[in-house]
């Protein structure tokens, strides 16, 4: 097996504002004023990792883990019925819309929201994570290479985990809705956005190949 080189997704920049006329009472009653906004976002699949976050979901509510400060927000559309049918969502700390969403809706909540939750099990790029980036919002990331090599680069970020692990899944996202985290930095989110990251994928391609 050869040495992997990553290709850096090419960005795109959207405006962030919304017309809060077009946020129905449904998309409000999401996000919670007094607690920490964790959000999960998209289609629902199986490689976004909502299986993970269901277990930790189920873990969560079955241990009586005290919840005062903690709201999960999953939103988008369940195109295979993942979730249609589990009882083990529907719980004080966890808000469901099964639906696809506006753009106003999506800035909204990603405006709204303190962590994105990124658990995934597959990824080639994900349209999520940058959102939550544009939003200089935190992420909370599986262990898939992909995302350690962002993290790596830039640790103001968020955090990554063994999302396979239910205990400590459940534990970190316990433990971000007790605890205040530092902003992303400017630099990081400066430096992201610059062509440093596609000059290093030309040269590192360039050497593969010369190999």
């Amino acid at each position: 097996r050869g040495e992997a080189i990553y290709v850096p997704l090419f960005r795109y920049e959207v405006k962030k504002d919304y017309n809060l006329k077009y946020i129905g009472k449904e998309i409000l009653d999401l996000v919670s004023n007094t607690k920490k906004n964790f959000l999960f976002f998209g289609n629902i699949r199986k490689s976004k990792g909502v299986e993970e976050l269901l277990q930790v979901i189920n873990y969560i509510n079955k241990e009586n883990i005290a919840t005062d400060k903690l709201n999960i927000i999953v939103a988008g559309a369940d195109i295979f019925d993942i979730l249609k049918n589990n009882d083990g969502i529907h719980n004080t700390f966890t808000k469901i819309l099964l639906r696809q969403l506006t753009d106003s809706e999506m800035k909204y909540l990603f405006s709204k929201s303190d962590i994105i939750l990124l658990p995934y099990t597959k990824i080639t790029q994900s349209a999520v994570l940058e959102m939550a980036l544009q939003f200089e919002k935190l992420i909370l990331t599986s262990n898939l290479d992909y995302f350690r090599n962002i993290l790596n680069q830039f640790p103001s970020f968020g955090f990554n985990i063994d999302t396979t692990n239910v205990k400590e899944f459940s534990n970190k996202i316990i433990e971000l809705s007790k605890n205040s985290q530092l902003p992303i930095l400017k630099k990081d989110i400066e430096s992201y956005y610059s062509e440093k990251e596609y000059n290093l994928f030309i040269t590192n391609l360039k050497a593969k190949l010369i190999e």
